[in-house]
């Protein structure tokens, strides 16, 4: 009997709570138009996940802003490069950067991600001696030789197994090289490094797990693993300062850091005290942001090394051209250095095609803190998630935008310049990818080094099922 009447009860709840979502969303959207059903609680989550570029056409059939939902959120689609340039320019501070649903708990609700206004621009100008061409420098080589390391890897591994998934090896690479150009010297070992990529991985399946948080849950270990990865870094910045001050020439990101406030008098430690506002170390709130650069440059590049790759076997005409163009510049497979990298337009075409044409981050999710004036006759209500799409956008304006063609970025087409607005696979506004430069080396040396070094196909699954794409969490061919 008991039994029966919490059945009741339960079953009572659940109506409920999905007539008041249905009612809610009706009230939300207004004159917008979107599904005409959505699967109650859970949504269009389901569809975004497993076959992301149908959704994407899709949704954007139904205008320039639309809505549906996501998880019981109401999500409004913004489908044009106008309207998600104005919310990433974020003019009001009305709008805030989601990411995904766990990102706040995992990342810190202080994350620079999160951050806006005064402080927010005041912390990107502390940022700017990490990415001179004196750091980059030292960037190119770190990633070379990572590169070079994990190619070879990968040829050995060929000997033995016909075929190898990119996603993995590429993923590897990845991790290694961020944690190399970052914090190279302080990793104290292959065991170490390691460590800490375990710890990555297990936060990074935290940004996609269900934002339920107490022991056990996969949002609980991440917190944990993210914790250890800071701890370390605490570390590692404490010795980078004591390395700075005796005037070593830096290694990596971190030491370029560093040296900027080696000293408590200097006035870029001030500033940054400044900013933080409290009275942690120093080294507390350079390793928390070196953690987001990590977070930053790993699943965004492997999902364009995977696509470089796969559009490069699909596009044979165009690797003969960067083929061509190595053997032009790097006869004898010579060392990269950003001299070399300025010598070489066609594969920085190839680069930035491939970012247009496969933007990793296909949009970046807001939540309105408030009520936002969107466009002249709608309001987006306060909670809203907002998802302004890269994706529309860079297959905006450009001409056959739906062909793979890195021509259009040629001196002669200059379409880079023609519809600049239209490409924002770094982002747009106040959280414009301050590490872009970073990003772009790293995948031309990449582009460089494996078509001069390897020849490689791809193969495709035998079943239909797995053929396409997926979300993991950025957009991959599968």
């Amino acid at each position: 009997m008991a039994l029966g009447v919490l059945l009741v009860v339960i079953i009572t709840l659940i109506i409920c709570y999905i007539t008041y979502e249905h009612v809610s969303h009706r009230q939300k959207r207004a004159w917008l138009n979107g599904p005409s059903w959505v699967v109650p609680i859970i949504g269009s989550i389901t569809d975004m996940v497993r076959r992301p570029h149908k959704y994407y056409t899709e949704q954007q059939k139904f205008g320039d802003i639309s809505w549906n939902s996501v998880m019981g959120r109401f999500v409004v689609f913004c489908a044009t490069t106008d309207i998600s340039r104005k919310v990433f320019s974020n003019p009001d501070e009305s709008l805030r950067v989601l990411l995904t649903m766990t990102a706040p708990r995992l990342l810190g609700e202080d994350n620079m991600l999160f951050m806006s206004g005064p402080v927010h621009k005041a912390l990107r100008k502390q940022l700017l001696p990490l990415f001179t061409r004196r750091a980059l420098g030292v960037y190119i080589k770190l990633q070379e030789e990572r590169i070079r390391l994990h190619m070879e890897k990968w040829l050995q591994r060929s000997s033995q197994e016909p075929e190898l998934e990119m996603r993995l090896l590429v993923r590897d690479l990845n991790i290694e090289t961020s944690f190399t150009a970052f914090i190279g010297p302080y990793i104290d070992g292959k065991e170490k490094l390691a460590e800490l990529s375990k710890h990555f991985l297990i936060v990074n399946d935290g940004f996609l797990a269900l934002p339920i948080y107490f022991p056990g849950t996969t949002l609980w270990s991440a917190v944990r693993a993210r914790k250890k990865i800071v701890a370390h870094l605490f570390e590692a910045a404490k010795r980078s300062k004591e390395r700075m001050a005796a005037n070593f020439e830096p290694q990596c990101l971190l030491d370029f850091w560093m040296e900027s406030v080696k000293s408590d008098d200097s006035e870029s430690h001030g500033e940054l005290m400044k900013i933080v506002n409290d009275d942690k170390p120093v080294e507390h709130h350079v390793a928390k942001h070196v953690l987001d650069f990590l977070f930053a440059s790993q699943d965004a590049s492997t999902a364009s090394l995977v696509w470089m790759c796969h559009l490069l076997d699909e596009h044979p005409d165009v690797l003969a051209k960067l083929r061509e163009e190595q053997k032009m510049i790097r006869p004898n497979d010579e060392a990269l250095t950003p001299e070399l990298l300025e010598k070489m337009p066609y594969a920085y075409q190839v680069v930035k095609e491939v970012l247009r044409f496969r933007p990793p981050a296909t949009m970046v999710p807001h939540v309105a803190i408030k009520d936002c004036q969107l466009m002249d006759n709608y309001t987006v209500p306060k909670g809203t998630i907002i998802l302004p799409s890269i994706w529309a956008a860079q297959f905006e304006g450009f001409t056959d935008s739906d062909k793979f063609d890195p021509d259009r970025f040629s001196p002669e087409r200059r379409e880079d310049v023609s519809y600049a607005k239209h490409f924002m696979a770094f982002g747009s506004g106040q959280h414009l990818c301050i590490g872009q430069r970073y990003a772009m080396n790293h995948l031309t040396v990449f582009a460089a080094l494996f078509s001069t070094n390897v020849e490689w196909h791809r193969t495709r699954p035998d079943s239909p099922k797995k053929q396409g794409n997926m979300v993991f969490p950025n957009y991959l061919p599968w």
